[in-house]
């Protein structure tokens, strides 16, 4: 999955056909908030929303969890939050606040929201449903529309609980529309490995020797963390836009930003529509 993803982060642009809501991962129209407020610092904050007739989430639940690491006024009086509202999830903390941010696409929590359920969805096919293109969907959209600093984040894909795929990246502050193709995700060259390629920091895999990929054909839960790392980032924020997927788009509107897995890569749209404009001119 992946170079230099400019905060990828998060989660992407409406799916080509709203009505098609296959295409879609999270709107982020199902409103949601968790706060650390008035919480201990290192405690858990989360909550569950969604139903069976919710077509704006994967699955119908959406899980979102917020840990504050680090308080500098400590009083643990400064607050995270992570707030979806109105097609876009927000996440932000404190000038002195350090916080990791969890959201998870794991169908109907039974027991522990905080605990992941690997095949809580059953078995989700992202490649072929209805409102994908004729070939089938092959990547994830990601629609940021802020960041005010650089952060580390990890993206898996889970199939049961031993086939699965996650990768650490690194993100990189400001707005932007990036692409995330399947393909990494099935890819087993690279289980294990670190540095893969600039902005690639690890990527780790199921199963008892560690190779085990996900099958994106057959998805039981999907899991976004934010601000990981040893430090973390302080006074963090940052926006995201809906979670989609499509198919090829045009390849005049696409910039490989060279992520080093084969021939695939996360893909910068705005830095290509900017070279055309130059180029215009």
């Amino acid at each position: 999955m992946l170079s230099k993803v400019k905060i990828v982060g998060a989660a992407s642009l409406l799916a080509l056909s709203i009505g098609a809501q296959a295409n879609v991962i999270d709107l982020y129209t199902t409103a949601q908030i968790v706060s650390t407020s008035g919480q201990a610092v290192n405690s858990v904050v989360s909550s569950q929303v969604g139903g069976a007739g919710d077509t704006s989430i994967i699955g119908g639940f959406r899980d979102l969890i917020i840990k504050e690491t680090v308080d500098g006024t400590g009083g643990g009086t400064s607050i995270a939050t992570m707030e979806s509202f109105n097609g876009s999830l927000t996440f932000a903390s404190a000038p002195t606040v350090t916080a990791v941010g969890n959201l998870q696409w794991d169908g109907d929590d039974s027991g522990s929201i905080e605990t992941l359920d690997k095949t809580g969805m059953g078995a989700e096919n992202l490649v072929i449903q209805t409102g994908c293109p004729t070939g089938g969907c092959d990547r994830f959209i990601f629609d940021v529309l802020s960041s005010d600093f650089d952060f580390d984040f990890t993206i898996g894909i889970y199939t049961d609980d031993d086939n699965w795929t996650e990768f650490d990246l690194e993100a990189t502050q400001g707005a932007h529309v990036s692409e995330i193709f399947f393909s990494f995700f099935e890819n087993s060259a690279t289980c294990g490995a670190i540095n893969i390629s600039p902005g690639v920091l690890a990527q780790r895999c199921g199963g008892v020797g560690g190779n085990q990929v996900a099958d994106t054909t057959s998805v039981g839960a999907i899991q976004l963390v934010f601000n990981i790392g040893a430090l973390g980032t302080t006074d963090l924020d940052f926006k995201i836009g809906a979670v989609t997927k499509t198919g090829v788009p045009e390849p005049s509107m696409v910039a490989l930003l060279g992520l080093g897995l084969a021939s695939s890569g996360l893909v910068s749209i705005r830095r290509r529509r900017k070279e055309k404009a130059l180029l215009a001119a």
